[in-house]
């Protein structure tokens, strides 16, 4: 369980239906930042990105965000709302304040789909709004649309 929502990857991806798989020795479909605090949700994610071909990095606060987005500058942020007492916004905010990361698109994932939180999301320059809900098939996705979007500008 993460939190008091359902777990979130309840469906099923066969290694077939899989976007990427590397075998460790292949490039890597790109970077992704996961900011989650949530232990368990942290370490699904991140488990399932890299199972995917992605080179995740996961951290569980707004500082560790911070300078992990600065130090690795991936090629997408993937973050909670709510990181323990902090906004995960405020993430997002500096993210785009700042001229050496204001280029990385940020992506929420959240149990909460309230309309407050999307437009919150939206106007803190956020690239899409995503709920926890979804299929793995689905995130990554979706993920992947973003990551596509941003290479493309």
């Amino acid at each position: 369980m993460w939190g008091s929502t359902e777990v979130v990857f309840t469906a099923s991806v066969h290694a077939e239906e899989a976007p990427r798989v590397t075998d460790g020795t292949a490039e890597h479909a790109g970077t992704v930042l996961v900011v989650e605090d949530d232990p368990g949700a942290l370490e699904v994610s991140v488990e399932l990105l890299h199972w995917a071909g992605y080179r995740a990095i996961g951290v569980s606060s707004v500082a560790e965000a911070l300078a992990s987005a600065t130090d690795a500058h991936p090629d997408l942020v993937v973050l909670d709302l709510r990181l323990g007492g902090d906004d995960g916004l405020d993430v997002a905010r500096r993210l785009r304040d700042d001229a050496a990361t204001r280029d990385i698109p940020v992506v929420v994932w959240s149990a909460s789909t309230s309309q407050d939180d999307v437009a919150r999301a939206r106007a803190a320059g956020c690239a899409e709004f995503l709920a926890k809900a979804l299929t793995p098939r689905e995130f990554l996705r979706r993920l992947e649309v973003c990551l596509a979007s941003a290479r493309a500008d």
